[in-house]
């Protein structure tokens, strides 16, 4: 597991994900400790951390986009209600829409 451990870790250097090398190690030490304690289904865990993995990113990438149509209907109520705050102060007359 050392092994494992250090190679992950020297790779994550080379390619600049320095900030990875944390999660890397304890996904490694997750799947090897799973897998030395039930050996008989051991390949079945990296494929269980895979479907864990797809899940968490499909369900932040829709609630990124849920965040997204959200603050967008948000902004343009403000900015409805700044256009008609800077109309009243030029004009000193409310416009109506």
């Amino acid at each position: 597991m050392a092994v494992l451990l250090a190679l992950s870790t020297l790779i994550l250097i080379a390619l600049g994900h320095h900030d990875d090398i944390v999660t890397a190690g304890i996904t490694t030490a997750v799947v090897m400790v799973v897998a030395a304690l039930s050996p008989r289904q051991a390949w079945e865990e990296p494929l269980l951390r895979l479907l864990d993995t797809l899940i968490g990113v499909a369900v932040g990438v829709l609630f990124r986009w849920l965040g997204s149509r959200l603050f967008r209907a948000d902004a343009r109520a403000v900015t409805r209600i700044v256009k008609r705050s800077t109309f009243w102060t030029i004009t000193g007359q409310a416009r109506r829409e």
